[in-house]
């Protein structure tokens, strides 16, 4: 269980998130505004394009909108709905229904922590949205099962101090080939080995619903699904496979269009990435290539770079002489990074995206993107971030003088620092260490100078710095034999909680289930659920949490 309210909520520090805070009804770097911003989401409410005509009967859309609503159906197979999940398919099926989307790649064991709180922030703003517009407004998860990048999606981190290994990937035919993850099978050896590996300290349930999730058959995609399925359902919270979103025949239309106009995407990317450098001296999230396309060719099951001569050839990476514009409409194309906004867009009446830093600071870079291809301005949201921080670790620090706005930061080295400044002053080396001999020798070399070679002081300048230098490192070895002999076995004892702290960035390195589980261990306290709904905020802070299970990573101990 954890605290019913934060110890701490401290506002997004990065940059981009600063910035939007402080320009929620839009600017140049971020147009169509912040969600917290009634002007901002009322603009962007008239702006989108009816998806509702004609009228079908019984007051249903017809067109687009059931079209979505049958691909939604699809998406989020009835026999495993939540409630919650149902009323918010019944309603992506009504006129006038917008959406808020977030997504992240299929990370193992639901990837890191972020995920979850992504999808949490995205809840909330969909319900404070829907209450401010009067119109039904549907929370949309997209996991970005087109990647093929395996090293990012096929790893899983357990900060327990009692895991084994610390780090888990399973075992995939072809690592190196650029497969989407919808196409990444688990076979019988993979779940084996999965369900060996995970923390032994992990309780039953827990083990069991990983088990239940990655089952053999199933894609890195779907098992995500499956997963974030279970934890996430009762927030009504509906689920897209970006491998699938992209072959729908509207995103293929618009990745035709901007495979052919390549040129046109890289001069508006370009004017975003100068604005971003000029306005908040950031380098481009995503680095700026003229002569690629943005979108990848789907051949023979595996992902293909796309680029663009001077003449506006189209060709794939390692097939330079084949040009692929005449049989573009027979091909497969998926998004990047950089257009999957855009096939969002395509496919959705989207009020906006809930994003990372990072994420942030790429939808900086495409805002011209958006008109050039005649798309408005979404509005964007920070994600919220939380932090658990165990009880016994808290009254641990407490004493050494950290507080609790110390913890979004708090790394070893930090840690280290203080102990060894601690054990230096209650040690009689500290009270006897020759700085006054030091100050008498420095005079009186100095004297010498002066008396043997007047006017040459400023000769000596160098020797002087290299002394210095040498004494301070003489007091560093000093300390750090007074840390060995004083401190070290306290910091030692620190090990568990630090790791689990991961230096502030809890959620960027722990894997959901994880969480899952150090929550979870309490039922009657309300263990995950109730997590779940203190995360489901609309803010961007960085919220302190304190862990009472007696069970979780603390210090000094293994569980």
């Amino acid at each position: 269980m954890t605290t019913e309210t934060p110890l701490l909520s401290r506002p997004a520090r990065d940059a981009a998130s600063v910035f939007l805070r402080e320009h929620a009804d839009g600017s140049a770097l971020f147009p169509g505004g912040s969600f917290a911003s009634d002007a901002a989401l009322a603009r962007r409410a008239r702006a989108l394009p009816s998806w509702d005509e004609p009228a079908g009967e019984n007051g249903q859309a017809g067109g687009r909108r059931a079209a979505l609503a049958a691909f939604l159906a699809a998406q989020n197979p009835v026999a495993a709905l939540h409630a919650a999940q149902a009323a918010q398919l019944a309603d992506a099926a009504r006129p006038g229904t917008l959406f808020v989307m977030t997504g992240q790649q299929p990370g193992l064991l639901g990837g890191p922590a972020l995920a979850l709180h992504k999808a949490l922030t995205a809840v909330a703003w969909a319900r404070d949205a829907a209450a401010r517009l009067g119109r039904p407004v549907v929370p949309v998860f997209w996991i970005a099962g087109d990647d093929s990048d395996l090293a990012e999606s096929n790893a899983a981190e357990f900060l327990e101090p009692y895991a084994a290994p610390s780090t888990l990937s399973l075992a995939f035919p072809d690592p190196d080939d650029a497969h989407p993850m919808s196409l990444r099978v688990l076979d019988e050896d993979a779940a084996r080995a999965l369900c060996e590996a995970l923390p032994t300290g992990w309780s039953p349930a827990t083990r069991a619903l990983a088990a239940a999730c990655y089952a053999p058959g199933r894609s890195l995609t779907q098992a995500f699904r499956a997963l974030m399925q279970t934890l996430l359902g009762p927030e009504g919270l509906l689920f897209v496979d970006g491998f699938d979103a992209a072959r729908r025949p509207e995103a293929q239309a618009l990745l035709r269009r901007i495979t052919e106009r390549s040129g046109l995407f890289h001069e508006a990317l370009l004017r975003g990435t100068t604005r971003l450098r000029e306005t908040l001296s950031l380098p481009p999230q995503v680095p700026v290539r003229p002569g690629t396309v943005p979108v990848f060719l789907f051949e023979n099951g595996r992902r293909a770079r796309l680029y663009a001569s001077d003449s506006g050839r189209v060709y794939a990476a390692g097939d330079e002489g084949l040009d692929l514009r005449p049989a573009l409409a027979e091909k497969t194309l998926l998004h990047s990074a950089l257009t999957r906004p855009l096939v969002v867009e395509t496919l959705f009446p989207i009020l906006g995206h809930v994003l990372g830093p990072a994420e942030l600071r790429y939808f900086a870079q495409i805002a011209d993107v958006f008109p050039a291809f005649g798309a408005s301005h979404p509005l964007v949201a920070p994600r919220g971030q939380a932090l658990l921080v165990p009880r016994g670790g808290l009254e641990a620090l407490t004493p050494l003088g950290f507080r609790v706005d110390d913890l979004l930061d708090l790394r070893p080295s930090r840690v280290r620092e203080q102990l060894t400044d601690a054990a230096w002053r209650a040690h009689p080396a500290a009270a006897t260490y020759p700085d006054a001999a030091y100050a008498d020798f420095r005079a009186a070399l100095a004297a010498y100078e002066a008396g043997a070679f007047p006017g040459g002081h400023g000769r000596f300048d160098a020797a002087r710095r290299r002394l210095d230098r040498a004494l301070g490192h003489h007091r560093t070895v000093a300390r750090s034999l007074v840390f060995a002999e004083a401190a070290a076995e306290r910091f030692r004892t620190l090990q568990p909680l630090l790791r689990w702290l991961a230096g502030g960035a809890q959620d960027r390195h722990l894997n959901v289930l994880s969480l899952y589980d150090a929550l979870d261990k309490r039922p009657e306290a309300g263990g995950f659920a109730a997590h779940r709904a203190r995360c489901r905020r609309t803010d961007d802070a960085a919220a302190v949490y304190v862990l009472e299970d007696a069970t979780s990573p603390s210090v000094g101990g293994d569980a």
